[in-house]
């Protein structure tokens, strides 16, 4: 007999962030909280997995940026990101989840340097999509609001000929 899978009609989902200007790649860190406010258990898909808008075959979150250009705000594309749509369907398989059950919480994390080991010199916004499972078996994105931040200096990973990796500040505009 099959298990009915836990619904997530109950769930508080927040997303933290930090804004202003950001000097180093810890500042990057996006935090999602999830709390069970209902009586029923609910899938909480992990980890964390960067993906492109609506895979969710391959990924449980994904991204809006926009950087100010000519005094507002534009869709920004990291050209560093592979945004090629493909069959995902052939790759569909479950996600790993934990069972959070009634009242308790559970903190995932996940910096957006690691999407593209790079960050640009400029003014940015950012939202966050996270999936989870809706009450009538499908998929569900729930949305952060709009982060404001400032990268203060191109940050990027250099991979040395011996192997190891160093993060490079190219230069500082907060002088």
């Amino acid at each position: 007999m099959a298990q009915s899978q836990p619904k997530a009609e109950n769930l508080q989902i927040n997303f933290q962030f930090f804004e202003g200007k950001i000097r180093d790649t810890s500042q990057l860190r996006l935090t999602i909280s999830f709390h069970n406010a209902g009586n029923d258990s609910a899938h909480i898909y992990t980890p964390l997995k960067f993906g492109i808008k609506y895979d969710p075959y391959d990924a449980n979150l994904y991204f809006e940026f926009q950087k100010q250009e000519a005094g507002g705000y534009k869709e920004y594309r990291d050209l560093n990101i592979c945004y090629l749509l493909y069959d995902s369907a052939a790759a569909s398989k479950p996600h790993n989840y934990l069972l959070l059950t009634p009242g308790n919480k559970l903190f995932l994390t996940y910096n957006l340097f690691d999407r593209t080991e790079s960050v640009y010199t400029g003014k940015y916004k950012m939202r966050a999509h996270v999936l989870i499972d809706s009450k009538d078996n499908t998929y569900l994105y729930i949305s952060s609001r709009w982060f404001e931040y400032e990268i203060i200096r191109d940050i990027y990973i250099v991979r040395n000929d011996d192997g190891s990796v160093r993060v490079n500040n190219i230069h500082d505009t907060d002088k």
